[in-house]
């Protein structure tokens, strides 16, 4: 089974501005700026998230999906985050299936419910959501691998420590899932507080 990607280059002048003005492109307030750095590892939690997260939770909806196919069927499932906390996701999936695979899309919202994750220095950084992401996904699904492509659009709010902030992200991903590595290779780009994000992932499953 495989599951997907995400993304790894950040533009530090970008971030810079970012850190300068306290807010990003969008209006969206960032009391506490970020450094280059704690941005870095802060969209690598959020990646992470992103990658693995999802994946847990088409499995348990693709069941109910899959039986039958090409339907919509209206689902409301929760997945645990790495690091602690959930992801609930609502709305509505049609899933067909083959002898050797299946595929499924997704429309739903994404709720972040103190989810949390580590950044690429180790620190633990926590997500909240208010009002939910909007997330379309499109999963193929076989008895090796997962790869799930999807969007992400919305606000989210997050933490790490005392310092707390809110902004809009606005990104594509796409996670692939090996069974034979137990491994997440993830990719996501676009923007995330109003700064340009490409970033590449892999994440060991736990």
């Amino acid at each position: 089974m495989r599951s997907r990607r995400m993304l790894s280059s950040i533009a530090l002048c970008s971030v810079a501005a970012l850190a300068a003005c306290g807010g990003d492109a969008k209006g969206v307030t960032q009391p506490s700026p970020l450094s280059p750095a704690d941005f870095t590892s802060m969209t690598d939690a959020l990646a992470t998230i992103l990658g693995t997260s999802a994946g847990g939770s088409e499995q348990s909806a693709t069941v109910g999906a899959s039986q039958s196919a090409m339907a919509d069927v209206h689902v409301s499932v929760d997945a645990q985050c790495p690091a602690g906390g959930t992801i609930s996701f609502v709305g509505i999936v049609s899933s067909s299936q083959s002898s050797s695979s299946s595929a499924s899309h997704y429309a739903v919202t994404a709720d972040f419910q103190n989810c949390a994750a580590r950044g690429g220095n180790g620190e633990v950084w926590t997500f909240s959501t208010s009002p939910n992401i909007a997330l379309v996904l499109d999963v193929t699904r076989s008895s090796e691998s997962t790869l799930a492509d999807g969007s992400e659009t919305g606000t989210i709010t997050w933490s790490n420590g005392s310092r707390t902030g809110s902004c809009a992200i606005d990104v594509t991903s796409s996670a692939l899932y090996t069974v034979s590595n137990r491994s997440y290779d993830i990719l996501v780009s676009g923007t995330v507080c109003g700064t340009p994000v490409d970033k590449h992932t892999v994440v060991q499953a736990s």
